[in-house]
């Protein structure tokens, strides 16, 4: 939330414009009752701790409220009621913003957008996750419900190339112009779309970069990512702006973009096909009953086959994660200790095999 209410002020400051213009800061006025103090406070925030504010200022806004608040409305077609009046140009009648259907679709791309320019301020790759993919075979496959790209950037850092299980999806690099893979592929399944995805509402393409973050909307002006399929290269009137693919981490999620609905499908393979699944810090939390559902079809083919993958848990939470696992699934599960580190190093040492030698006794 600061990182958003941050990039409002510039954007304010760029068009000199009060904040009271701003979509994101009417939004969280009306919904959630802050005002113009506590908005440049919570601003201030994202310079870091090292920013002090003076005097006792109320909490700010919780981003999983915020996100979930906007997708219920967006959803039911509801409105939050119209935002503080401003002034229209040449002495015409005053007008606010309508806080329902596309000006809430707009609130909520603002908001994508800033989480994409926070996390691209962080590291661009991790050793860990370098280590983690060098000790990968080459037919093992990875399903993920991050949006954070460490992981693809990995990958890259190693001379493979992402594949992420889903099309129509064009690969471009930061001049926008193909990026074709060359090196050995390996599947990355991202089941909440990623950082690194732009979506054209046009044409229905998804665009992706596998070396760097990407938004809809960056620096101080707009910045449209012009879609290579229906938009003229010289008529930027005519441009859709791309929309960030991220499903909300929140109980109301949708998939209403058919590449993600193609990356289900194939991970749900992938899951139906394999003979081991090893769960790294995920607990199987209740808002995620999609993957709950998409498990259950995948074991639901395995025992077709007669067949029982290993299933191993990396989790800090140990023995009732697993045993969670164990509930949902009806197969053993094996402790892959808490640490992912430490897993990785097992990996990498080869000796973190256990036997093939399975049945469902």
């Amino acid at each position: 939330m600061p990182a958003a209410a941050a990039r409002a002020l510039e954007r304010s400051r760029t068009r000199s414009r009060p904040i009271t213009e701003n979509r994101l800061y009417a939004f969280l006025n009306l919904a959630f009752g802050v005002g113009e103090a506590q908005f440049r406070a919570m601003a201030l925030r994202e310079a870091g701790p090292q920013k002090k504010v003076s005097g006792s200022a109320p909490a700010d806004p919780d981003f999983m409220f915020v996100l979930g608040a906007l997708d219920v409305a967006i959803s039911e077609g509801t409105s939050f009621g119209q935002s503080i009046v401003r002034k229209a140009s040449r002495g015409g009648p005053t007008k606010g913003y309508d806080l329902s259907g596309n000006e809430l679709a707009r609130v909520r791309q603002e908001l994508l957008s800033s989480v994409v320019a926070a996390f691209g301020r962080g590291p661009a790759t991790s050793s860990l996750y370098a280590n983690f993919v060098a000790a990968l075979q080459p037919t093992d496959k990875l399903i993920t419900t991050n949006w954070d790209t460490l992981l693809d950037f990995a990958i890259q850092s190693l001379n493979r190339d992402v594949d992420y299980g889903a099309r129509p999806m064009t690969y471009v690099d930061a001049a926008e112009k193909p990026d074709n893979a060359e090196a050995p592929v390996l599947p990355l399944h991202k089941l909440h779309g990623s950082l690194n995805w732009l979506f054209c509402p046009r044409c229905s393409l998804v665009y992706a970069n596998r070396r760097q973050n990407t938004a809809p909307i960056r620096g101080k002006r707009p910045y449209y990512v012009r879609c290579h399929v229906c938009a003229p290269k010289k008529d930027s009137s005519l441009q859709a702006e791309l929309e960030a693919v991220l499903v909300s981490p929140t109980l109301l999620k949708t998939y209403r973009i058919a590449q993600l609905k193609q990356v289900w499908i194939n991970a749900q393979s992938a899951l139906a096909l394999a003979d081991e699944w090893v769960f790294v810090g995920y607990s199987l939390p209740i808002d995620d009953m999609w993957v709950v559902a998409m498990l259950l079809r995948a074991a639901a083919t395995q025992r077709s086959f007669k067949q029982c993958p290993k299933i191993t848990v990396v989790d800090r939470s140990g023995e009732p994660v697993r045993s969670r696992y164990a509930r949902l699934l009806g197969w053993p599960v094996l402790d892959g200790g808490s640490d992912f580190a430490e897993y990785v190093q097992r990996m990498s040492r080869d000796l973190y095999n256990y036997p093939r030698e399975w049945n469902e006794s």
